[in-house]
Order: structure tokens, then C-alpha cells, then sequence
């Protein structure tokens, strides 16, 4: 198959669309990648051009790799207190200032019991916390909302999610999807800046902030399959994240990113 002129290979974790494209890329099933303590993950390293390695120096709250699989491939396995750290905050400041990118994850979120939870896929705000800059993606279950996706940016100028808040009941937990959005925080019609979707549906367009963005750093690490406190975090697993930036982040990009994952994975 070939995609803008790259042939997509789905023999090789190495191989396929991402490379050479990917800003940041996380493929569990490149077990080369990931650093374990038995089967405890201590660190998830990144193949795209930043270069941003997740680790884990705390044995409790460390995910597994090589006890579950999906397509026969391998992926990181999250219990709701597991994180992986992205500990250098500038590293992420991209996911809040106004650069427009592509991201694409692959993941499995368990039923949310409590009706109140936020659940994280990744996330470098909290809850709480109203006055931080940062992005996060999670499937949140509460009186109005259902299994919803929920995309927060927020410009940490004190109205939390400012920027961005987009949601919609949609999530597919106790079941592993494809997600995939372009993200444009920086877009003069509100509406437009995110796209989000579920394998090959329609386009999830909710947002209606309108906030300026910031080019102020996060204030917390970066984390994934909980916030960096080790607390609202997924129990299933996260078998890829790919994000990509200019050139490579247009909805052609975004198709082709979409296609890979389904593929590979089996969605």
C-alpha cells in the first residue's frame, strides 16, 4: 500500500507511515522500546524525532509489558494507578501554544464505575487545578455524560479549558479503538480547532471555546494512562500514540495515520 508516497509496511514495528513523519511515537508492539523490571515498564521509549522517553521510578505505579496482546501484538497494560512520566514540561508545550497536529492513539479503556470519574488516557492537568496550561484526551462517565470523550486545552490564564473542551458520548470502553484527531488550538472558528474520530466515523466538531493560546510551559509532567499523580487513570492498555506536526499534519495525514493503526491493529 502506498500513502503519500511512502510504502506502508505492516511486517515491521519499525516500518510503516509514522516513520519519518512522527514527532513523538509510542508503539508497544516494538518491545525494543520498552525497558522492563520483569514485567513492570520503567521506561517507554519515543521513535519519533523528539525524542521524549516515558519512564517509571516508582515500582508501584509502574504498567506491564508482555502479559496482553492485541492482534497479536504486544501493548502496555494499566491497572488506574499506572502512569508513565514525560517529566521535562516544555517537551509538551506544543499540545497547548497553537500548533496545529495530527495525533492518533490505539487504546482500551474499562467501564468507568463511579458516575463522577475522569478517566485519563494522558494528561498533564488536573483536575483541580484551574490556573495550568496543558492538553489532555480522557473517557469520562458523569450525570451528562455517558462513556464521553473529553478533550481539554487549556491556556492557564484561569478558566480551565479555554482554549478547547470537547466532548461527546462516544467512547467505546471494554473495547479497544482507534482515535484520531486533528488539532488546530489556534483556529479562529472555534468549532475547527479539533476534529475528532472514532475508527472511520464522522467528525466529533463540539468545541465552542474560544480562549487564546499560551506559550507558557505546563505546569505538571506529562502522563500516560493517568495524570502524573498516579491518580484517574485507565485500567486497560495503550497499544500506540503517534503525534505529528508541519508538514505532516493535515487531514490527509490524519486519513493515512487512521488507516495505519486500523491495520496494524485490527480495527
Amino acid at each position: 500500500m502506498n500513502i503519500l508516497g511512502i510504502v506502508a509496511s505492516q511486517s515491521s514495528p519499525s516500518g510503516g507511515y509514522p516513520s519519518g513523519k512522527a514527532h513523538m511515537w509510542y508503539d508497544a508492539s516494538d518491545t525494543s522500546t520498552i525497558s522492563v523490571s520483569g514485567s513492570a515498564v520503567t521506561q517507554w521509549n519515543d521513535k519519533g524525532s523528539a525524542g521524549v522517553n516515558l519512564t517509571q521510578g516508582t515500582a508501584a505505579n509502574r504498567p506491564a509489558s508482555g502479559t496482553t496482546t492485541l492482534n497479536g501484538k504486544n501493548v502496555i497494560a494499566f491497572d488506574g494507578g499506572d502512569v508513565l512520566l514525560g517529566t521535562t514540561v516544555a517537551d509538551w508545550k506544543y499540545l497547548h501554544d497553537g500548533t496545529k497536529y495530527v495525533l492518533g492513539v490505539v487504546v482500551k479503556v474499562a467501564t468507568v464505575a463511579d458516575p463522577e470519574n475522569d478517566i485519563h488516557v494522558f494528561t498533564n492537568i488536573r483536575r483541580a487545578a484551574a490556573d495550568v496550561a496543558g492538553r489532555n484526551l480522557q473517557s469520562e462517565t458523569r450525570s451528562t455524560t455517558v462513556d464521553g470523550l473529553r478533550v481539554y486545552v487549556s491556556n492557564g490564564s484561569g478558566a480551565n479549558y479555554s482554549v478547547i473542551q470537547s466532548s461527546n458520548n462516544v467512547f467505546d470502553t471494554d473495547n479497544p479503538v482507534v482515535y484520531t484527531e486533528l488539532c488546530d488550538p489556534n483556529n479562529g472558528t472555534a468549532a475547527n480547532r479539533i476534529y475528532s474520530y472514532f475508527g472511520t466515523g464522522s467528525a466529533i466538531q463540539t468545541n465552542t471555546q474560544t480562549a487564546a493560546v499560551s506559550t507558557a510551559n505546563p505546569t505538571n509532567s506529562m502522563g500516560i494512562g493517568a495524570t502524573d499523580q498516579a491518580t484517574q487513570g485507565i485500567t486497560g492498555y495503550i497499544a500506540e500514540i503517534v503525534i505529528m506536526k508541519s508538514p505532516y499534519n493535515t487531514e490527509t495525514d490524519r486519513v493515512a495515520l487512521r488507516d495505519y493503526l486500523k491495520d496494524k491493529w485490527g480495527l
